[in-house]
C-alpha cells in the first residue's frame, strides 16, 4: 500500500507541471481553433488532446491519493465533464471545440492545478 501511494505521489508530482503547461498552452488553441488557425493548427490540437488524455489517466490513477483525506475530485463530475468535451470533439466544429475548451477543460486543468497544490504543499 505505500508503495502505491509513493508511486501515485510521484505521478503527481510528474503531472504538476506538466498541467501547468496546459493550463498555459490551452488559451492558445483556443483563439486558434476560433480563427486564427496556423498550418500546424490541427497537429498542435492532436498534441493538446494527447495530454489531457494523460492527465486524465494519471487523475483516475491516482484518485485513490487526490481523495484521501476528503473528496478533491469527484470522479462522476469529472467523467460528465469529460464526456461532454468528448462530444465537441467529435463534432470537428471547431468554434464548439473552442467553447469546450474553454468552459470545460480550462476550468477542470486550473481547478486541478490548485488540488495538486493542495496535496503537494501542504
Amino acid at each position: 500500500m505505500e508503495d502505491l501511494r509513493k508511486e501515485q505521489i510521484e505521478a503527481v508530482e510528474a503531472l504538476e507541471s506538466y498541467n501547468k503547461k496546459m493550463v498555459n498552452t490551452i488559451p492558445t488553441i483556443i483563439e486558434e481553433l476560433r480563427g486564427n488557425a496556423k498550418p500546424d493548427t490541427k497537429e498542435f490540437l492532436n498534441h493538446i488532446l494527447k495530454g489531457m488524455n494523460w492527465e486524465i489517466e494519471v487523475i483516475n490513477g491516482c484518485l485513490s491519493f487526490f481523495n484521501e483525506d476528503e473528496l478533491l475530485i469527484d470522479k462522476e463530475d469529472a467523467n460528465v465533464k469529460v464526456l461532454e468535451f468528448n462530444k465537441a470533439v467529435e463534432s470537428t466544429d471547431d468554434i464548439l471545440l473552442a467553447d469546450a475548451m474553454e468552459n470545460i477543460m480550462l476550468p477542470f486543468f486550473k481547478e486541478l492545478s490548485d488540488i495538486i497544490d493542495k496535496k503537494l504543499h501542504k
